[in-house]
This record gives C-alpha cells, sequence and structure tokens, in this order.
C-alpha cells in the first residue's frame, strides 16, 4: 500500500513475515528504505492497531488503519529527541490479504 500523509510524507508499506517493509515515496528524502520487526492486532472489520520500533532513528510508532475508510493515523515517538508526532494519512493502492 502507499499511503501519504498530511504532512507531505509518503511511504509505500508493505507487511509480509512479521515484518514491515517501508520505502519512502514523498517528502524532502524519497528512496529511504527501512525493515522492522511488527506487532498488529485486529480491534474491528477491517481495522488494525500495528506498532514496531524503527532501530535507526530510535522511533516508536504506532498505526492504527482503517481499511473501510482507507485513512491511517500514525503516533511516533522518537526516543533521541523526545519529539512527539500524530499525523493521519491516505491509504491509496491497497492489497489487503486478511487471514
Amino acid at each position: 500500500m502507499d499511503v501519504y500523509y498530511e504532512n507531505g510524507y509518503g511511504f509505500h508499506y508493505e507487511f509480509k513475515d512479521g515484518q514491515i517493509i517501508f520505502i519512502q515515496i514523498a517528502g524532502p528524502s524519497p528512496g529511504g528504505t527501512g525493515q522492522e520487526i511488527y506487532k498488529s492486532k485486529k480491534i474491528a472489520d477491517k481495522i488494525y492497531v500495528v506498532n514496531f520500533l524503527v532501530t535507526s532513528k530510535h522511533s516508536f510508532c504506532t498505526f492504527i488503519f482503517n481499511f473501510n475508510q482507507n485513512i491511517l493515523v500514525a503516533s511516533a515517538i522518537r526516543i533521541n529527541d523526545e519529539a512527539n508526532f500524530l499525523d493521519s494519512a491516505t491509504i491509496e493502492h491497497l492489497h489487503l490479504k486478511e487471514k
């Protein structure tokens, strides 16, 4: 899926084999990539909460995906400079594979 945040950033996210794989597709540094272990829980029909640690940036991220409305709410806490983010995004090019 491609996710476009209100702040101008965009990422392509893939969830596979317990890993989130991401590529920055919009914003100041397109092309940046990463891969992290994630945990998720289904909280309602096509609504999920996902969390993971971005080790390279010392950031803890929590995503709430609502695939009924193709929106994402993302929260991140960056530990090294104590920054706290809360942003909304739209989801495009979704290929949802529910178990």
